[in-house]
């Protein structure tokens, strides 16, 4: 089960703080904005065709709502999250994300075969908690970041045993 924040609208950084990444936290905050968007466009979408099929005369087509019906309702925008529509929302962004992500990891896939005579040497920068997002942010898009984690004191106790 899934608990919702009482305030439903997100705090997120401006959008050039994650703009095209796609991993680690800057990944994250991305996807959430991403998510918020399609979500809230998702919405709209389906609020203008209810106000069209209102408009036209479409939903006296179907039959009046029961005042138990009309509770039920209520209750269920209260509880948006947990409708079919937004599970099957999510279902849909969710593989539509997918296969975004399989597509950009498709393209940048470079071999020796393809570019033989370019070598692609790296560097080791130690940063610390603080330093860690400056660090990533410094780089350009196409570089890879690898982070490795540890703790002096695990360390040291291993070197001794």
């Amino acid at each position: 089960m899934r608990i919702q924040p009482a305030d439903r609208d997100l705090k997120l950084p401006p959008a050039s703080f994650d703009a095209g990444r796609t991993t680690g936290v800057k990944g994250v905050i991305a996807d959430a904005r991403n998510y918020e968007e399609a979500r809230k466009t998702s919405f709209i979408t389906r609020a203008k065709s209810t106000v069209r099929r209102s408009i036209f005369g479409l939903d006296s087509l179907q039959s009046a709502p029961t005042p138990k019906q009309q509770q039920q309702d209520s209750e269920d925008e209260s509880h948006a999250s947990d409708s079919p529509d937004e599970a099957a929302f999510l279902q849909q962004w969710r593989e539509s994300r997918r296969r975004e992500l399989e597509s950009d990891a498709s393209k940048s896939v470079r071999n020796r075969r393809t570019s033989p005579s370019v070598r692609i040497y790296g560097r080791l920068d130690e940063v610390d908690a603080l330093g860690y997002l400056d660090a990533i942010e410094k780089v350009g898009r196409d570089t890879t970041v690898v982070v490795f984690v540890y703790d002096h004191e695990v360390f040291g106790r291993l070197r001794n045993d």
